[in-house]
């Protein structure tokens, strides 16, 4: 079947809850027995391709002018298929979807030192909505309890919730969640898309919880339908426009800033670090990062347990000094060495303290817990973390 290219692809098509119109079609990848028959012969991306492949063909065919949803795929595109994907994805608008369940144990593969390459881009789940967007295409995230508190982080524009977890408002993990990821949507203009919509009263759900899309069914094998003119979907993620810098000069332009002891710093830290106990993005900077035997990297390591995103950045910082925890180590001159910063993000906290060295034991320190500046704060550094 995989040499002979002899797949059928399956559309779903996503239709706006607003007007009703269909605005794109998820294309469905291989099923799963057959999924793990090829895997099992180390073939599962390629006929993953294959099936993608299959559809852009079915696509073009038909001369649909939608987006279409499709699944990220890290490994390369097979040589025989690479150059009708590139054709077909220079007149097709892609979404990629990416798994953060998936990404995450990979980014953990990445941090033990396996080797990850691929379209996708290395760095794990940013690293991979990096290569997504150099591609050209839209990103979307899926499996989003696994990792809710990095969306304002990876920014996709597409967020996928299932709707079973719109089913059971009385799961305070489920509810949260999904809080969370209606939060983001309105902060950032994502659309967010509830697959699994059976009846009337699932679509009421999904709008109420800030859907804006929802998945049929299976429309047909094979040939996509025709579809009427409907609205340019997906829409561009896009962050609150605050000014760029490191994360003292975002958090200091726009919040007081105050001299301080460094053991009053310390005080202040390691307040906020306990916020991150319960599956938070933390970020930090300092010169203690650089120490492995340091009592900051080994605290940072216990949180790293829960949380899906836990890196320090420093002098001297090995590329893991801790389990679980991402290291960077910031050259001479980076404007970063003179910052001691600690970032704390997730679904119910945001909370930043930055500080720069005025002289020996003084400090200038500003601390803010306005969401959008944290995020601008946190997202500063993300070129150097993914």
């Amino acid at each position: 079947m995989i040499d002979a290219r002899a797949v059928t692809p399956v559309f779903r098509r996503l239709v706006s809850l607003r007007t009703g119109a269909p605005v794109g079609f998820e294309v469905s990848g291989p099923p799963g027995d057959l999924a793990a028959a090829a895997r099992a012969v180390g073939r599962g991306a390629e006929l993953a391709w294959v099936f993608r492949a299959a559809a852009y063909r079915t696509a073009l065919d038909t001369g649909l002018d939608v987006t279409l949803l499709v699944a990220a795929e890290r490994a390369p595109c097979p040589p025989e298929l690479a150059a009708e994907v590139a054709r077909a994805e220079k007149q097709l608008t892609i979404v990629e979807e990416l798994a953060t369940g998936r990404e995450l144990a990979l980014s953990r593969e990445l941090a033990a030192g396996r080797e990850l390459a691929g379209r996708g881009g290395g760095g794990g789940l940013l690293g991979a909505a990096a290569g997504i967007r150099a591609a050209g295409h839209g990103v979307a995230l899926g499996d989003v309890a696994a990792g809710v508190a990095l969306l304002p982080l990876v920014q996709p524009d597409v967020v996928t919730v299932d709707m079973g977890s719109l089913r059971s408002p009385e799961d305070p993990y489920r509810a949260r969640t999904v809080a969370a990821v209606g939060e983001y949507a309105e902060a950032f203009g994502a659309a967010v898309v509830v697959t699994g919509v059976q009846s009337p009263e699932d679509a009421r759900l999904a709008w109420a919880a800030g859907a804006t899309v929802v998945r049929e069914g299976v429309v047909r094998e094979g040939v996509a339908p025709e579809l009427t003119a409907g609205e340019k979907w997906p829409p561009r993620a896009v962050a609150p426009g605050i000014a760029g810098g490191t994360p003292y000069a975002i958090v200091g332009g726009c919040r007081p800033v105050m001299e301080t002891s460094r053991a009053s710093l310390v005080a202040v830290s390691r307040r906020l670090e306990a916020l991150a106990a319960d599956g938070q993005v933390l970020l930090a900077c300092g010169p203690e990062a650089g120490d492995p035997g340091a009592a900051m990297v080994r605290r940072l390591g216990r949180i790293a347990r829960l949380s899906p995103l836990v890196a320090v950045l420093g002098e001297g910082v090995d590329a893991e000094p801790a389990p679980g925890v991402r290291g960077v180590d910031l050259t001479e001159g980076d404007p970063l060495r003179g910052e001691r910063n600690l970032i704390v993000l997730g679904p119910q906290q945001a909370a930043a303290l930055v500080a720069r060295e005025i002289d020996g034991d003084r400090f200038g320190f500003a601390v803010t817990y306005q969401r959008d500046l944290v995020v601008a704060a946190a997202r500063s550094l993300l070129g150097r973390v993914s």
